[in-house]
């Protein structure tokens, strides 16, 4: 297979512009950081394949980007996260489609209605018609594994893709203090989280809309949440 090389500025032009940080030196390759939403506590790291010379990695096993979704503290976030792209001819688009995939992923992930733990992306590895198939899913044990249907589970592909914009849009606007707090609708426990789980699923439908009337509403929501 025929790799193509580049330096350290090609790949940085490649990366969406005004999404990225430069996150230092990892495995002896430069590394960015991709943050497509700025309401999200998710980013996509990425190991450029650029050694600390400048100049991309001619070595077996280190000429391939890698990018992986990570939570706040870098660690990776999901199931079978990685994504391999290889530097063959059009690698630069390649890579922003699977950032804009990854961005998609983070789109998705939401609070299980059920128990109200934040869900998590995986890729089903299981031999069959679904293998290779990207998936947020609950991961508490104790909620999903009961063969509970109202458990967070779905395709990822049955989703409404994230457009381009996702990991180049502008920062969202600030959200005003609502007026109306969850805390006051009710005095269970288990229904104030269950009820801040459906709000925090309708922000993220809202914004799935990717329209000026879905922010707003997504704004909206968020200050409900205040």
């Amino acid at each position: 297979m025929t790799i193509e090389n580049f330096s350290r500025e090609q790949f940085e032009t490649a990366l969406p512009a005004g999404r990225w940080t430069y996150a230092g030196i990892r495995n002896s390759q430069h590394c960015y950081k991709v943050k497509p939403f700025d309401g999200k506590p998710f980013a996509i790291f990425v190991w450029s394949s650029v050694l600390q010379s400048g100049e991309s990695s001619h070595e077996a096993g280190n000429d391939s980007i890698r990018a992986v979704i990570v939570d706040e503290g870098g660690i990776p976030y999901g199931g079978k996260a990685n994504r391999w792209i290889d530097r063959r001819p059009g690698w630069d688009r390649r890579l922003l489609e699977t950032l804009r995939t990854l961005a998609a992923q983070i789109r998705a992930i939401c609070p299980c209605p059920v128990c109200g733990t934040m869900g998590k992306p995986f890729t089903c590895g299981k031999p069959g018609p679904n293998k290779g198939r990207s998936f947020i899913s609950c991961p508490n044990n104790a909620c999903a594994g009961k063969g509970n249907r109202t458990s967070l589970f779905k395709w990822m592909d049955e989703e409404t893709p994230a457009k381009a914009s996702s990991v180049s849009s502008k920062a969202s606007e600030p959200v005003k203090p609502g007026t109306c707090s969850v805390s006051v609708l009710g005095n269970d426990l288990d229904e104030v989280r269950r009820l801040r789980a459906v709000i925090s699923k309708a922000i993220v439908k809202a914004e799935a809309m990717d329209t000026p009337e879905g922010e707003a509403l997504a704004n909206e929501l968020r200050a409900d949440l205040r």
